[in-house]
């Protein structure tokens, strides 16, 4: 839902510039009315309230810097739920991706290990998550940050939630078969790596020609594997990407990729 820039919501949150939207939300760079306090704030539908409140009372269990903070949620006199968090520097991960199409591969990797020690974590805490996407993912130089846990997606480009993640959802859940769970987590963790490392969506893999090490390779094979033969935890993939890189120094870059075949989504930086 859309509100006008310079908006103050219940007078507190003064909405400066709209940054992206989608059918189901908007999301706004904001500040605090009283306080020198920056903030992103996403709005949502007020069929989606539940949703709004569910996404900030995980969120707000989390307590880790590679998950977008939560500072406050409430409805508006109109009965419209909005969810303040952190402000938000750098740019998506999809965004990424569509600049630079693969990125180097200890690159990859690094932000690979990044996104997976905040899954870690927030799998330590009973949670996971419901829709992982390059668009849900934040990197600022060398820090990547979970925009959400994908139970009410922050918008960052104009394809988020259950349609952005079905590339990187694992096959069980598209069957039906299974709720979000680690190993769910897995896959898409491995999907996302297998992008970054080609350029190329992950159903492409295994590439015809691979620029990287086989040991990296392996890593994505087994997390992209059918249940029972994937890595059962988010701490298995960070354990044998750290022992792939321990064997000696991943090459820091590939040769550019071709053009991409098929059109990508647009996406803002904040």
């Amino acid at each position: 839902m859309d509100i006008a820039e310079g908006t103050t919501l219940d007078r507190r949150w003064t909405l400066r510039r709209l940054i992206a939207r989608t059918a189901q939300a908007s999301l706004y760079q904001a500040n605090h009315a009283f306080l020198d306090r920056l903030a992103s704030i996403v709005i949502g539908q007020p069929e989606d309230r539940e949703l709004v409140i569910r996404e900030a009372k995980l969120r707000d269990q989390t307590f880790h810097p590679g998950v977008l903070g939560v500072l406050d949620v409430a409805d508006t006199r109109e009965g419209v739920p909005y969810l303040v968090s952190a402000p938000l520097t750098g740019r998506s991960l999809d965004g990424l991706l569509l600049s630079r199409g693969a990125l180097p591969v200890e690159e990859a990797v690094r932000v690979a290990i990044a996104i997976g020690e905040a899954l870690a974590h927030v799998h330590g805490r009973g949670i996971a998550h419901a829709a992982l996407s390059p668009a849900g993912v934040l990197i600022d130089h060398d820090r990547a940050m979970l925009l959400d846990l994908g139970v009410f997606p922050t918008p960052m480009s104009s394809l988020v939630g259950p349609l952005a993640s079905i590339p990187y959802t694992a096959p069980e859940r598209l069957r039906g078969d299974a709720a979000p769970s680690p190993q769910t987590d897995v896959y898409a963790l491995c999907a996302m790596l297998a992008e970054m490392l080609t350029g190329d969506p992950p159903a492409d893999w295994p590439p015809a020609s691979r620029e990287f090490p086989d040991r990296i390779a392996n890593v994505v094979d087994r997390g992209l594997d059918i249940v029972g033969r994937r890595f059962e935890t988010i701490d298995a993939v960070l354990g044998a990407l750290q022992e792939a890189k321990s064997i000696e120094p991943l090459p820091p870059s590939v040769a550019p990729p071709p053009k991409r075949a098929f059109p990508r989504v647009s996406y803002v930086t904040a």
